[in-house]
């Protein structure tokens, strides 16, 4: 992943192997999914713009972090957080989780127990609200579209779809 002025001139290199990369709202840093020789993929990263003082976000080493969006007041990093198979839990379960850009603990904004995300979580303009496309059910592996406050409540299902509804955006409306 490298970092240039849109004026062009020489660019920077800030990681190895950069998944969806997201810009911070003051454009000062770079949030990341590493991949390859460039980390953990069980991880994502954060790094200054000019590639110094990255950070791996490894918080619970049973889970995979993947996909992170900063909020638009640059608060908290919502991501794709994906809990390991386990005996009690055959199938790896996509949920959304939320951490602070200086790192500390998760909060797991949703808890379907099962779902597979179909793409990262986007905020919603105001930072109220992330939205995310899943899979409801085993059975019903359609992603259809979600909302769910940053506290967590008020999770809301957007779509009842017969197609499949991938990584979804937001628009800011005047």
């Amino acid at each position: 992943m490298r970092v240039v002025s849109a004026l062009g001139g020489t660019s920077t290199i800030v990681a190895h192997e950069a998944w969806n990369p997201t810009w911070s709202p003051v454009s000062n840093k770079i949030a990341f999914t590493p991949s390859g020789n460039d980390g953990p993929y069980a991880s994502f990263s954060v790094v200054n713009s000019d590639g110094s003082g990255r950070a791996n976000y490894v918080i619970d080493e049973a889970t995979d972090y993947q996909d992170p969006a900063w909020s638009s007041d640059g608060t908290r990093i919502a991501f794709r957080c994906t809990a390991h198979a386990t005996p009690e839990n055959e199938a790896p379960a996509d949920e959304v989780c939320l951490t602070s850009p200086t790192g500390g603990s998760m909060k797991r904004l949703t808890s379907s127990g099962f779902g597979l995300m179909f793409g990262g979580p986007a905020w919603s303009p105001d930072a109220t609200k992330v939205l995310f496309s899943q899979a409801p059910s085993p059975a019903d592996q359609r992603a259809e579209l979600y909302t769910v406050q940053r506290d967590g409540s008020g999770r809301k299902k957007l779509t009842d779809s017969v197609i499949n509804e991938y990584n979804p955006t937001w628009a800011a409306m005047p």
